[in-house]
This record gives structure tokens, sequence and C-alpha cells, in this order.
């Protein structure tokens, strides 16, 4: 398969299995990840009434987790946990075996870490270190050094090989991987680093009300083994109080570690609630994020929605299409300009979709015209229906959002800034 051929470029002329750093051997079959992907995404409104963030649909034909496994996948790190809590179906759906990244080897593995209800104990995880500790064993710890610990809701593209290489060089306890941005970039879910002359982490900050520097968590951590279980048990709160790695490992434990940053220098995107959410798609339609390095692959399910066996996109006589982009199965009979259309999307003759996101299967049809609209899965616009069009001089206008499967009748009209709270299917 194509995926493969791609894989195999990135590792050639490196031996996938060891990583080298001044001299010093790591085995890589001894590293093993932990994806956090339970979070709910509650600054998303419908979106995350259907899915977990990490599977929300993104760029088109991804979802978000698409990129961390992917990453994993490229980086050679062959055995891996996806933790999950909130709505877990449509994830673990997406991922299934793990095929699509390669992780259903005879030499990897793929495992979900769900919470259960056991025979002396109900574990619904509260908080990402309470999670982590009760599925960290799923691994055989004996045969693991290294734990890499990630959020599966951010969108980058690493090789983690490097940072492995970093983390084994200066002999750490624990590597934190940040970006360096400015206030105005910063974002007040962001945890933040101080950092030494040596490049020693001293502080770690979760979600401080005001910036304490340039440096932000990435959310992607590398611990030694012995490490984070010795903090996973020296920073267990009492029974049913949060647990989260963020706050009650790093924040409290890091300046007794030999914690040291490692500062990512490409493209990191995190998107915090609707607005950056489509401001994310405004930009990478009209060229200006860059998000696929032409050397290392983004890797999804095709049978997701048979989307390999989608036909390509079709613009019949009449269309036009600008700075958009337009997934393969969809059909284009009028005008599209400055959206993201997912596969299977149907836009009917003399309808106009501006300024919008549009996921998987939707139809607008004939007269229909949409601006600045999140249309999910499966919503149908009927002919002659206005939706997020404002009124005539009004400057710039709120996002209208649409619930998957909805139904807009002939002719309706929806405001701008329309959301609905409740989802409309069973």
């Amino acid at each position: 398969m194509a995926r493969l051929g791609g894989r195999d470029k990135v590792l050639s002329g490196r031996d996938r299995n060891q990583l080298s750093a001044d001299g010093i051997k790591t085995d890589m079959q001894r590293v093993a990840s932990i994806v956090l992907a339970g979070g709910r995404g509650p600054d998303f409104g419908p979106l995350s009434e259907r899915r977990t963030k990490a599977a929300f649909p993104i760029a088109g034909t991804y979802r978000i987790i698409d990129f961390v496994l992917s990453n994993l996948c490229l980086s050679g790190i062959r055995q891996v946990g996806i933790i999950t809590q909130y709505l877990p179906a449509p994830l673990m759906s997406h991922i299934g075996s793990g095929r699509s990244w390669d992780f259903d080897m005879a030499d990897r593995s793929l495992k979900f870490m769900t919470p259960f209800l056991g025979y002396s104990e109900t574990r619904w995880f509260n908080g990402s270190a309470d999670a982590i500790a009760k599925n960290i064993n799923l691994f055989d710890l004996n045969e693991i050094d290294h734990l890499l610990i990630l959020s599966g809701e951010h969108v980058y593209q690493m090789d983690y090989r490097e940072l492995l290489e970093f983390h084994v060089r200066q002999q750490a306890d624990v590597t934190l991987a940040c970006v360096d941005l400015p206030p105005s970039r910063q974002n007040p879910r962001f945890g933040h680093l101080v950092v030494n002359g040596e490049g020693r982490v001293v502080s770690f900050v979760e979600k401080p009300e005001r910036s304490v520097g340039s440096l932000v968590s990435m959310g992607v951590f590398c611990f030694r083994r012995d490490v984070l279980l010795h903090l996973l048990e020296a920073g267990r709160p009492d029974e049913g109080e949060e647990f989260t790695l963020a706050g009650d490992v790093l924040q409290p434990f890091v300046k007794h570690l030999r914690a040291v940053a490692w500062t990512f220098r490409r493209p990191w995107h995190y998107l915090g609630n609707l607005q950056e959410y489509h401001e994310f798609h405004m930009r990478l339609a009209r060229g200006e994020i860059e998000l696929f390095e032409r050397d290392w692959e983004v890797m999804t399910n095709f049978s997701d929605r048979t989307l390999s066996s989608r036909s390509p996109a079709f613009f019949a006589a009449g269309s036009r299409a600008r700075d958009s982009i337009i997934s393969p199965g969809a059909v284009i009979e009028g005008v599209v300009e400055s959206s993201v259309l997912s596969p299977g999307v149907f836009v009917g003759r003399g309808a106009v979709v501006r300024d919008s996101i549009i996921l998987h299967d939707v139809r607008i049809e004939e007269g229909a015209r949409l601006e600045r609209v999140i249309a999910d899965k499966d919503a149908t616009f009927a002919g002659g229906a206005r939706v997020g069009v404002p009124d005539v001089g009004a400057g710039g206008h709120p996002l209208t959002i649409i619930p998957k499967g909805h139904r807009v009748e002939p002719g309706e009209t929806i405001p701008a800034g329309t959301r609905f709270d409740e989802v409309l299917l069973p």
C-alpha cells in the first residue's frame, strides 16, 4: 500500500528499532506510549455531543487523532495504549485494530484503555493521571524503559525519535516538549514551563491566570518508566479526588526531578473551541497553513465511511470552487468559496457555500445558501434554505452550528449564530 512506501522512505538509512544519542543505544521496542483521548471538548457545542474531541473530523478526510497515530507509526513506536472515556464509540470504530497505522502487525500492539466495572471497584477515570495509573499495568513494564504520554487532541507532525534521543542524551527523568509562543497566541488552557539557562525545567504551571513565559507545553511528555511509576504513587490523592498529570504530578514534583525542556520548531495547532476550529480550516483552505510535510505521511482509516471507494470529486459545468478543500465523493454543481468539504458532500445548482466547514455526506440542495456554517455529518439543507446569511450591511457575523442529521426545510431561514443545544437524533 502507498502508506508503507511513505513510511519506508522516512525510516530509510536508519534503524527503526534503535535510536542513538552520543553512543547510548535505546531499543525502540522498549518504548511504549499512552495517548490521552478521552476529553470532551466542552467548547465545541453539537460537535462534541456525539464524539470525543480526538475523533473530530479535520481537514476534510482526517480525524484529529490521526496525526498522533501517524507520528507513532512513523517513529517506530510499537506499543500503544489509547485512554478513552467520553463517548468512545466513534473513536474506537475509527481506529479499530490500528491496521491503518500498522499496529495490527505481529511485533506491534494497540490497545484501548477504557473505564470498567470490576468485581470490587468501578474504574471510572478521575483525571489523566488517574487514568494512566489504572491502565499502565496493561503493558509488560519489565519490557519498557521509557513511556511517551501524548495528548490525542493536538495537530502536528513529529518524529518522536528526536525527542527520545534528546531525553536519553540528557539522562532526564522527564522531558517536556514545548513550543515558543508569544502571549498573543497563548491559550488559557496551556501549561507553562519556566526553564533555566541549562534547559532544566524549574517550574511547570498548569493553566496560569496570566502568562509566565513564552514556553508552553505541547502535551507531549517522555518519562523514564521508574520515575513515572514513582510519581503516580507519590502524587495519588485521597479516594475520589481528581488526579491529573499536569496539575497533580508535574506541577508539584517537576522541581525535584531532572526535568528538561525540548523545544519543537515545526507547526503545532491547538484547537480550543469552535471559533479556533473554524479559523484553522479557513486558513487551511486559503493555503495559509502547511499541514502536511512532504516526507511525513498522515494516515487515516480509509474504511471509515467507505473513504477508499469514493470516486474523485466531480465538478459540473457552471460550478465554481475557490480557496477550498473538496474531498473525494463530493459533487459540486453550485458555488463553493473558502470552505472545507468532507467526502460525499453534494452542492446543488444555484447553491452557495461560503466560509464553511461541511462534514461527511451533507446535502445542500438547489438554491440553498450557507455562510459561516459548521454542518455535522448527514445534515440536509433543502432547496432555498438560508443558513447563517447575515443581514444586508452586517459586518462579521457569528458561526451557525448544525447538528448531525438535522434537516433544514425548503426555504427555511436559520439566523447567523444559531446553535442547537440538544442532539436531534436518538
